[in-house]
C-alpha cells in the first residue's frame, strides 16, 4: 500500500494577511529610511550653521580687537593732550564767531558788536528763561476798519515783555547818547543774532524766545525790539503799524506789522523783517496801535 501525501494550500485569507504584515514592514522600513536621512540632513545643517556662526564670531571679535587697539591708541595720543590742556569756557567762546548765541553751564550767552565795533556780552541763567517762556501767552484781538471792512487781527501789545531785558539794556544804553542813536543800537542788536524766517507759527513768541532761538517771523521780531526800546531807561513813543506790505501808502488790507518809534521832534518806521529796515519807510499809512 503506497503512502499517499495530501498537501493543502494555505487558506487566501491566511496568504492576504503575511502580504500585509509584509507590506507594513516595508512602509515602516521606508518611513524610518527617510526619518534617518532627514536628521542626518538637519543634523548636518545644524553643524554647517554653529560652524558659519563660530566663523563670523571670530572675524567680529577680531574686528572688535583692532578697533580696541585703534581707540587706545588715540586716547594715548590726543587724551593726553585733552588732559594737559583741557579748554576752559572762555576759550570755547573765543572759538565762535561773533555774533552767536550759545547756551552752556546752565546759562545762555548772547555776544554781539555794537555800532562802534566794541564786544558786547549777556548772560541770562537758563531758569530765568524757562520762567519767562512757560508764561501763559495771551490771545487778545484788535478791531481794523478800512472802507467798511473790519479785520481781526492778532495784538501783539501783550507780548511785549521788557523786564526781561532789564539785565543788558539799561548799561547798553547809558553806554551811548541816547535817543535816536540807541534805537539804531537796539536794531542793531536785533539784526546781528536773528534773522528773518516767514512765518514759523501762528502764535507769537515771547522776545526772549526769538532771541534765544535767533529766528523769527515779523510780528516776533517786532515785539522782540519794542520789548528792547521799552526796556531803556529814556521813555520812547512806541506804537505798532498794521500796514498792507504790498500798498504801504494805500493799504488795502492788513497783512504785515511794523514799529513806529517817535521821540521830540523826529519819527522812524522800522522794519524788522529786513537788515535794511531802518531806512525802509519814510511814509506810511496803517493802523497804529500805542504801546
Amino acid at each position: 500500500m503506497g503512502l499517499n501525501i495530501r498537501f493543502t494550500p494555505p487558506p487566501s485569507s491566511l496568504l492576504r494577511a503575511k502580504s500585509m504584515i509584509r507590506w507594513k514592514k516595508e512602509r515602516l522600513f521606508l518611513v524610518a529610511v527617510i526619518l534617518l536621512s532627514a536628521a542626518l540632513a538637519l543634523l548636518g545643517w545644524g553643524y554647517y550653521k554653529v560652524s558659519q556662526l563660530e566663523h563670523e564670531l571670530a572675524s567680529l571679535k577680531s574686528q572688535y580687537n583692532l578697533l580696541q587697539d585703534n581707540y587706545n591708541e588715540l586716547e594715548g595720543r590726543y587724551g593726553k593732550v585733552w588732559t594737559e590742556q583741557p579748554v576752559t569756557s572762555a576759550e570755547s567762546e573765543q572759538s565762535l564767531t561773533v555774533p552767536y548765541t550759545s547756551i552752556s553751564e546752565g546759562k545762555i550767552i548772547w555776544v554781539w558788536k555794537d555800532m562802534d565795533g566794541n564786544l558786547q556780552k549777556w548772560v541770562m541763567p537758563m531758569d530765568s528763561y524757562r520762567s519767562w517762556i512757560n508764561t501763559p501767552k495771551p490771545h487778545k484781538t484788535v478791531a481794523l476798519q478800512r472802507n467798511g471792512d473790519i479785520y481781526t487781527m492778532l495784538d501783539y501789545r501783550p507780548y511785549v515783555h521788557p523786564d526781561e531785558f532789564s539785565g543788558v539794556i539799561p548799561s547798553l544804553y547809558q553806554q551811548g547818547s541816547g535817543g535816536r542813536e540807541f534805537v539804531q543800537e537796539a536794531f542793531n542788536l536785533v539784526s546781528q543774532l536773528t534773522v528773518y524766517s516767514e512765518d514759523i507759527g501762528e502764535v507769537p513768541r515771547w522776545p526772549i524766545e526769538t532771541l534765544t532761538e535767533g529766528r523769527g517771523d515779523c510780528e516776533d521780531l517786532t515785539i522782540l525790539l519794542a520789548s528792547l526800546l521799552k526796556a531803556a531807561p529814556h521813555h520812547y513813543k512806541l506804537s505798532f503799524v498794521y500796514i498792507d506790505s504790498d500798498n504801504p501808502t494805500e493799504p488795502q488790507y492788513p497783512d504785515h506789522v511794523i514799529i513806529a518809534v517817535e521821540d521830540e521832534d523826529w519819527r522812524v518806521f522800522i522794519e524788522c523783517s529786513s537788515d535794511e529796515g531802518w531806512k525802509f519807510y519814510h511814509y506810511i499809512k496803517g493802523w497804529f496801535f500805542e504801546l
